[in-house]
């Protein structure tokens, strides 16, 4: 039986890489401009800034997430490149997650309803992607906060 009260090397190792135990977030830098860095510092996050080959957001080096506006989640299905980025995300090593900021079902694009809800059965069952919805940038930071404290 296990001693749960004497930590793993993994966990040690893991204080060593970041010793002040806030949760590390490494962020796409094409993401800054969305203000969710700034509000993950300001939650107490650890924070670095790289170029992601995948996903927007590495957090805590077990969820690898794909966030998107309502507005950008719709352009993505209409420009098809939705599905190329939930293959790089879904073939990471790392748990996917899909975040979409507000209601993709309101915006002013031209598109179908059925398109947008065939677009999402695909990312959850085709894909086996999770899809987290969001109200705005600050639920977006809290959410990825959360998730940061499930490892």
């Amino acid at each position: 039986m296990p001693n749960l009260n004497k930590p793993t090397q993994n966990a040690l190792i893991a204080d060593i890489m970041n010793p002040t135990n806030e949760p590390l977030i490494i962020i796409d830098h094409r993401e800054l401009p969305s203000g969710v860095p700034d509000l993950l510092k300001e939650a107490g996050a650890t924070v670095e800034i790289k170029s992601l080959r995948k996903g927007d957001y590495l957090v805590a080096k077990h969820f690898l997430v794909e966030r998107k506006t309502k507005n950008d989640f719709v352009v993505s299905i209409i420009g098809g490149r939705l599905f190329t980025q939930c293959l790089k995300i879904a073939q990471s090593q790392y748990h996917p997650l899909l975040i979409i900021e507000g209601n993709p079902y309101q915006t002013a694009h031209n598109i179908k309803r059925s398109a947008i809800k065939g677009a999402l059965l695909a990312v959850c069952t085709a894909w086996h992607i999770p899809i987290i919805f969001t109200h705005d940038r600050e639920d977006t930071a809290t959410t990825l906060m959360h998730s940061s404290q499930l490892v």
